[in-house]
């Protein structure tokens, strides 16, 4: 579990996203936003098309018990 909530960040002019400690996070490339894994420094692509399909989807429903 989480005991802090996570910070809101937005990345810098050059395009990358950066954490507290100054490590990469994720950066803006051509093709949409590259993430890069901290412990097997693989890269993977979100697209840009997979981003905007993410935007549009409805936001799921938030399931409360009966009062």
């Amino acid at each position: 579990m989480r005991s802090t909530p996570p910070d809101v960040v937005r990345p810098l002019p050059g395009g990358d996203l950066r954490c507290r400690c100054h490590r990469l996070l994720a950066r803006v490339v051509d093709e949409g936003i590259e993430m890069r894994c901290a412990r097997c420094k693989q890269s993977a692509v979100l697209r840009w098309d997979v981003l905007s399909e993410l935007r549009r989807e409805p936001a799921p429903l938030e399931l409360r018990p009966d009062e």
